[in-house]
Parts: structure tokens; C-alpha cells; sequence
């Protein structure tokens, strides 16, 4: 009778063995996968740079736009009173500069805003860009009159 109890329980103690190694063999697979699967700190970094650099881009282009549609706007308005274009023009020009210098001006007071350069190259530039779109569509609008 000992034989078969000594038996079984080495029967035992083998698929014990083997399944103690398969669930050994199954963890170390899930933590392989998992480790290599979780970004570093260094790609981290990268992709919250990454974040800032599209968020920024982004803040740019709307200042662009926002001054492009005001350009579009002051120059019609002013440009329905009858006044000689290039009049309308050099005033939405510098209405739209000056608008840019106070607005910056005013950022300066508020807490964790600050005044930029470059946000007021980019109000200059959707400035140009707007008095231009409003040359070219008042010209296509006189054109179709005609």
C-alpha cells in the first residue's frame, strides 16, 4: 500500500510540477507582452511634447484666423460706405495692427497669459491674408456686376 500512496503521490507531484511551470511560463508571457508594451518615460515625454507643439500650432492658426476674419469684416463694412479701396485698405490694415498691439497690451495683465511676439506676426499675417481675400472677392463680385 505504500508503494501506491508513494505512487501517487509522485503522479501528483509531477503534474503539480507541470502545472506550477505552465502557470510560471504564462505569466512571464503576460509580463513580456506588458512591459514591452508600456511606453518609456522618454516616449512619454516625446508624445506630451508632441501635445504642446499641436496644441501651440493650433493657438497660432487661430490667431491667424481670428485676425483674417476681422480684416474680411472691418474691410467690407468700411469698403459699403463707398470709399476708395485702397483707403479701406490701408485702414483695415492698421486697424487690425493696432487691435493686435492692445490685445497683446492687455494679455500682459492677466494672470498667466503674457505678451508674444510671434502671436502678433501671426495677427499680422491673417490680417494680410484677409485684406487680400477681400480685394480678390471684391473684385470678382465688381466683375460679375459688370
Amino acid at each position: 500500500m505504500s508503494s501506491e500512496v508513494s505512487d501517487t503521490i509522485i503522479k501528483s507531484s509531477g503534474k503539480l510540477k507541470a502545472g506550477v511551470q505552465h502557470v510560471v511560463k504564462s505569466t512571464n508571457a503576460v509580463a513580456v507582452k506588458q512591459t514591452s508594451s508600456a511606453p518609456t518615460r522618454a516616449e512619454l515625454r516625446k508624445k506630451q511634447q508632441q501635445r504642446r507643439d499641436f496644441t501651440n500650432s493650433l493657438r497660432d492658426v487661430a490667431h491667424g484666423l481670428n485676425y483674417c476674419v476681422l480684416a474680411i469684416l472691418f474691410f467690407f463694412s468700411l469698403k459699403q460706405h463707398g470709399i476708395n479701396t485702397w483707403k479701406v485698405l490701408c485702414v483695415t490694415v492698421l486697424f487690425c495692427v493696432l487691435y493686435s498691439i492692445s490685445d497683446e497690451f492687455h494679455q500682459s495683465f492677466v494672470p498667466g497669459r503674457g505678451v508674444e511676439f510671434k502671436d502678433g506676426v501671426y495677427d499680422f499675417m491673417g490680417t494680410l491674408i484677409g485684406v487680400s481675400v477681400s480685394l480678390v472677392v471684391g473684385r470678382l463680385a465688381k466683375k460679375r456686376d459688370v
